[in-house]
């Protein structure tokens, strides 16, 4: 291994130094390239924090441009929402009574028995299974029904019943014929729905 002469090389550098101070140009000269030096890297250190925070700056004035301008849709979308419920306001009731908060049992009980006398047919009885006791546990409630009366009054009671204002869905409509007289008898397993 070959050893270093760290003192040879140092002694030259002396003398260049030596050298070059001694000549103006070139100590003005380097004097202007290290003072050159220095102050880009002082700009460097000094100013990259500034950019960096500037950028993120630009990046969070972005952002919140386009949250502004999704925040202005839905601010378009909630008062043209809110003016079609006030047009729309009138009709509510409509809704409440399709769908109702509530069971609301006794009204869909009358309504049933109302329509079964202007049909025509004698309604036997209404077992309604699954009623819940609150709002918070409110589920469709199942309902069943059996009535007798000649076909063409039972055809029109079950029209009537697949378009009540209340939302019932049918799940089976049996007609059987009544051995005792010439009435049918008519069984009807449905749904009623409420808002939960």
């Amino acid at each position: 291994m070959a050893t270093l002469d760290y003192k040879s090389s140092l002694g030259r550098y002396r003398r260049y130094l030596t050298v070059a101070t001694e000549q103006p140009m070139v100590r003005a000269s380097l004097f202007l390239i290290l003072s050159l030096i220095l102050l880009i890297g002082l700009l460097v250190f000094a100013l990259k924090p500034t950019l960096v925070t500037i950028s993120a700056l630009l990046g969070q004035i972005t952002t919140q441009k386009e949250v502004a301008a999704k925040l202005d849709e839905k601010i378009m979308e909630i008062s043209q929402s809110q003016q079609v419920l006030e047009q729309n306001q009138p009709r509510l009731f409509l809704l409440d009574q399709a769908l109702p908060t509530r069971p609301s049992l006794q009204e869909f009980d009358k309504a049933l028995e109302e329509q079964a006398s202007a049909s025509g047919i004698q309604l036997s009885g209404i077992t309604f299974v699954k009623v819940p006791f609150s709002g918070k546990n409110a589920d469709n409630i199942e309902f069943a029904l059996t009535a007798s009366g000649k076909y063409q009054e039972i055809r029109g009671f079950v029209e009537i019943l697949e378009s009540l204002r209340r939302l019932a869905h049918l799940d089976s409509v049996i007609i059987a014929s009544d051995d005792k007289n010439n009435n049918l008898t008519l069984n009807v397993k449905g749904i009623i729905g409420i808002i939960p």
